[in-house]
């Protein structure tokens, strides 16, 4: 629905912001457009925030399987590390190549695989302590998930916490 949208207007906005924050869709042309608009950006603008979402294959069907199982948190996170989308770590390393390529610049990447992935133990935690979920779909954030994403880009924008969620 290109028609409901001002582009020029959009990007007007942008350059009279401090900071940006990109959002886009993972794959390696949203990102390559992403990233030169954030460079474009970056001229103009103190700071440019870039940030994707990880994806998982099916989980729907794998929350729901170890929600109406016994299985511990643990095992959940192991499992799904491994069904982590090849299509987004193929994106997220291509993110990363192409940012060390342009060197320091002020386009900052947020990347979310590290808010919920840990690569050393090969475990993505996509649950709360208390079994609350931080995503509903392939990599839609619930209202946990989005104070949880809150509370870890805060110390950027310099705000201590979003405040405690108990969920």
């Amino acid at each position: 629905h290109c028609e409901l949208y001002d582009y020029q207007e959009i990007y007007e906005q942008m350059l009279a912001a401090d900071k940006v924050i990109l959002a886009f869709a993972l794959d390696t042309v949203s990102a390559s457009h992403a990233i030169s608009l954030a460079g474009s950006l970056s001229d103009v603008s103190d700071q440019v925030y870039l940030m994707d979402a990880p994806r998982f294959q099916h989980l729907a069907d794998i929350s729901y399987k170890f929600a109406s199982s016994n299985e511990a948190l643990g095992s959940l996170n192991n499992y799904m590390f491994n069904k982590l989308s090849d299509k987004y770590l193929a994106s997220r390393n291509f993110i990363r190549e192409t940012l060390a390529k342009m060197g320091p610049s002020s386009v900052t990447y947020f990347d979310r695989f590290e808010l919920y992935c840990n690569e050393m133990k090969r475990e993505c935690a996509l649950y709360t302590n208390k079994g609350s979920p931080l995503i509903h779909d392939q990599h839609h954030l619930t209202t946990t998930g989005i104070h949880h994403l809150g509370n870890w880009i805060a110390p950027y924008f310099h705000i201590n916490s979003l405040g405690s969620n108990n969920s």
